[in-house]
């Protein structure tokens, strides 16, 4: 898998996001491979988002709308995941 990001991060000219739980105690980034893979990287140590309130609710909602808006999603429609919002916080809290 390094061999494969390191493939795509040297030949597209693009950004890449990645997520996920714990990612630098991961074997991704273990070893001398993993130390030059993990060099590439700028970690941002994040919390779970808050869905309890009206304001944490529109802040939900606002990050949805911007990443919509942001990314290009192949075959999309617009507003599809604004209308998803509680269903895509629902299912990343699992």
């Amino acid at each position: 898998m390094s061999d494969q990001l390191e493939y795509f991060a040297e030949r597209l000219p693009a950004t890449f996001v990645y997520a996920g739980i714990e990612v630098e105690a991961q074997v991704l980034f273990s070893g001398p491979r993993g130390r030059q893979i993990a060099g590439r990287f700028t970690v941002v140590p994040t919390n779970a988002f808050a869905y309890g309130t009206a304001e944490q609710r529109e802040t939900w909602h606002t990050l949805i709308t911007t990443l919509e808006s942001t990314l290009r999603l192949r075959h999309h429609k617009p507003g599809t995941p604004a209308g998803m919002v509680e269903y895509l916080y629902r299912a990343a809290e699992e």
